[in-house]
Order: structure tokens, then C-alpha cells, then sequence
């Protein structure tokens, strides 16, 4: 995983939810494979806001991140005072993908 892609993706997504997101952190795992981003949200809002908030993440992630064949390249969490409220993964290549 480029250390630069994950910079860029990282801001992308605090400008894109700057006024959702009290804090971005960014966690690269499975020896530099698989990008995890948990963003810590600023109030605990509403299940539609939380789920546009994963679609941008999303968004964002799929045009810096390159997917993996068989397996997710990313997870986002959106996270409110430690408890997880929703998640999704993606980057994944391979026919058994959605």
C-alpha cells in the first residue's frame, strides 16, 4: 500500500466529512494490504447520516486505494464515543466479489 494514497485519502475524506468527523486514523494491516479507517464521529446523528458518511468514505477510498484480487483492500468504521455503528469493506477483485 503507497504510504502517499493513504495520505491522500485521509484528507480527502476529513475535507469531505469535516463537520461529521471529530477524528480520522488510518491503520495499515496484512503486511501493507489492507487499509483500515475508523472515523470517530463528532455527535451520534442519525442512521442516514452515518450512512452517507460510509458512501463518501467509500467513494473516496475506492479511487485511492487499489483493490486486492480475493480479498478487501479496506474497512471504514464510523465510530461514536468507542461504540462501532456501521462499517463496510471493499477493494476486492475476484468473481466472487458484489
Amino acid at each position: 500500500m503507497n504510504a502517499t494514497a493513504v495520505e491522500s485519502a485521509t484528507k480527502d475524506i476529513t475535507r469531505a466529512l469535516l463537520d461529521l468527523v471529530r477524528d480520522v486514523r488510518t491503520e495499515i494491516q496484512d503486511n501493507g494490504e489492507f487499509l483500515l479507517v475508523r472515523l470517530e464521529k463528532e455527535s451520534a446523528g442519525t442512521a442516514r447520516e452515518v450512512e452517507q458518511m460510509i458512501k463518501t468514505a467509500a467513494s473516496i477510498l475506492e479511487r485511492h486505494v487499489p483493490p486486492r484480487l480475493g480479498d478487501y483492500a479496506w474497512m471504514v468504521n464510523i465510530e461514536y464515543r468507542g461504540a462501532l455503528l456501521d462499517s463496510d469493506v471493499g477493494g476486492k477483485l475476484g468473481s466472487d466479489s458484489d
